[in-house]
């Protein structure tokens, strides 16, 4: 088929077709869904998922803490204490942190 052609058609065959094939490549690279945007997205997805992966975990920490408030009153007891200062009655605090000043 090509042997009828002259060397210089042959050449411009060739010439379109590779004009053809890189006009399709950045087509594909850069078009608004080519492969571009596709690894952007691949990205973005995987970035989604490892704070949805984090909300998670928070989420089953907080959960914890809750069932533990609300059914542990020992712990209840030493979050009241630690968090809010709370003393049981009948109870005193010394605190020997600060140091008096000598004049």
């Amino acid at each position: 088929m090509f042997s009828q052609f002259s060397h210089r058609e042959h050449k411009q065959f060739w010439t379109i077709c590779l004009v053809i094939l890189a006009m399709l490549s950045l087509w594909l690279l850069f078009a608004p869904n080519g492969v571009i945007r596709y690894y952007r997205l691949q990205n973005e997805i995987a970035v989604v998922k490892a704070e949805a992966a984090s909300l998670d975990e928070q989420n089953q920490a907080l959960a914890t803490e809750v069932r533990r408030l609300q059914k542990d009153p020992a712990y209840l007891e030493d979050v009241a204490r630690e968090e809010y200062g709370l003393i049981r009655q009948n109870e005193m605090i010394f605190d020997f942190s600060r140091h008096s000043e000598k004049h």
